[in-house]
Order: structure tokens, then sequence, then C-alpha cells
């Protein structure tokens, strides 16, 4: 759950907020209270239940996930990707898997007093910079941002402000909400986030700016990441051919789930070799660097919606 509560820790001359009871904790509480909880396959799960909402195109998108996820466990590749269950049930009902233990950025830009930056929270939170905890959770931070950007590239996932991206108290990042991918965006699908991925200012300071060592990093795991799923896009490929047959009139496939498809493996670029590929990734990440519509879009979800 998206919890934080005030602690001792301090933030300037006020208490930082941080998050609540871990929900291995919560488990173990309310497991010794439960009537079954001597059963050997006990389990808390948290789950939302959504009404008025049609998950068949999140559910599209949380399957190709875990497709990319276990394509980068078989690889070796030394990423983090969370991959949570959605469950359509009906048209407009369905159940989504709720990641304990998170916190949007939108609350927790709200929730910390004086918040200034996501590397002076690292700072307050885990440890001043050259502690190990602080190493551990920048590292973690590097660790899953980078294969996040390439599936938001893959997906052409859109969207992207600050209530749909999550951070947890390991300090990696995620990205929920797949209400617009391939071929929608927001907006009457004007398109106007054209960056290939989202790659704040804030994000490139924690990791001690673009020419530092740790970006290096983000761009290796990036070109990893993207590699190894390139060497098997025809398995994700396949996925969603199956996936769009008797879907094809979701928003996602704008009509046309050939062309959708089709536009998904050209992201791969499988017609140049590897080196080309790897300079491909570079220039993704060069492209979306503080990009500004991306920048702008975080400025309209503030101003208009509401979003930190």
């Amino acid at each position: 759950m998206n919890c934080f509560s005030p602690a001792s820790k301090h933030f300037g001359n006020q208490p930082l907020v941080v998050f609540k009871e871990r929900w291995r904790d919560k488990e173990r509480r309310l497991r010794a209270k439960s009537g079954v909880g001597n059963l050997p396959g006990y389990r808390l799960l948290p789950v939302i239940v959504k009404t008025n909402d049609d998950l068949r195109q999140e559910e599209i998108a949380a399957q190709l996930l875990f497709l990319m996820n276990q394509i980068l466990i078989e690889g070796e590749v030394q990423c983090w990707l969370r991959p949570y269950g959605i469950l359509a049930m009906s048209p407009d009902s369905g159940l989504i898997e709720a990641i304990p233990d998170t916190v949007s950025m939108d609350v927790l830009r709200r929730s910390v007093p004086d918040y200034t930056t996501l590397r002076t929270f690292f700072e307050n939170f885990f440890g001043p910079e050259g502690s190990s905890a602080f190493t551990k959770a920048r590292d973690n931070f590097v660790k899953s941002l980078a294969p996040y950007c390439i599936v938001c590239y893959l997906l052409n996932l859109k969207d992207r402000h600050n209530g749909n991206i999550l951070l947890d108290r390991k300090g990696h990042v995620m990205h929920i909400d797949f209400g617009f991918i391939f071929g929608i965006s927001p907006g009457g699908n004007i398109g106007f986030e054209s960056a290939p991925f989202k790659l704040t200012a804030e994000f490139v300071e924690l990791m001690d700016g673009p020419h530092s060592a740790l970006f290096h990093r983000f761009r290796e795991c990036c070109v990893k990441t993207f590699m190894e799923l390139r060497q098997h896009h025809y398995r994700l490929a396949l996925l969603l051919e199956m996936i769009s047959v008797g879907n094809e009139h979701l928003p996602c496939f704008a009509g046309d789930p050939g062309r959708i498809i089709d536009e998904m493996r050209k992201r791969f670029v499988p017609h140049i070799h590897d080196q080309a590929a790897i300079g491909h990734v570079n220039s993704l990440i060069n492209q979306s660097i503080d990009n500004w519509t991306t920048s702008c879009y975080d400025k309209y979800q503030k101003c208009f919606v509401g979003v930190f």
C-alpha cells in the first residue's frame, strides 16, 4: 500500500515522513490473529477492487511485463522489475494487486515536509551520501529505473505523471497504470509526451549527473535490458498477437492490431546490427534526459490535475 507516517528521523527541523508498518510485519501480525493462520499456504495479499473501469487493456500490459521480466531473469540481466497481477473480471470491473511498501512520487512530494529533491530525500531517509544504506538504495534505483525506461519505450507507455511512478522502501522505482499504451495517449491522442521515456532532471541528479560513473552504469543497464529483450522480441510479439484476437476493439489497438504489433516490433530495431542497436539505446536516453515535453506535462498535471 502507498502509506507514510511520521518517524524519528528528521528532514531539516521537521519530522521526516517514512513508510508505515512493513507488509511482512503486518502479515505476521494478522496471521497470528487469523483462524486459518496455521495453514501452510497462508498469505496476505493486498488487492484493489475496481468498478466502472475497463482493466482489459491494463491486463494486456501486465502480461507483457511478466514475460519481459521472465526473459530478463532467464538472461541473467542484473536489473529489477516488479510485475503485478491484474484481473479483468468484466468490461467494467476487476482486481489489481496493490504493491506494498511503496509510495507514489506525488504522495512523497506532498508528505515530506520541505521536500526539495529526490536526492535530498534519499540522503535523509536512507543515510548520508557515502553510507552503505544510501549506496545500496541508489543502486536499487538505477537497477530499476533502467529496465522501466526500456519497458516504457517498448510499450509506448504515456501519461507518466508522478502519481503513476512508485518508490519502495529499498529505493526501487516502478511504473503503474497502463491506461495509455501502444496506439493511444492522453488529450485525445495528441501525442504530447514525445520523449521515449521519463528521465527527469531530478532522476539524473540522483545519479550524479549525465556524465557520472553512476549514470554510465544506468546506460549500461538500459543497453543490457534492451538487447536481451530484443533477442526475444518474437516472443513478445507472438504474445501480443494472441492477446489481440478478440480484443481488436480495445483502444490500445487503435482499430488496427496488425499495425500496432508491427510498430512494437520496429521499436526493437531488428533490422540493424548489435552495435547500431546499442547506439540506438543511447540515443533514446539522450532524447529523454530532462525532455521539455516531460517537464511541461508534469507542470500541467500539477496546475490542472493537482498531481505534484
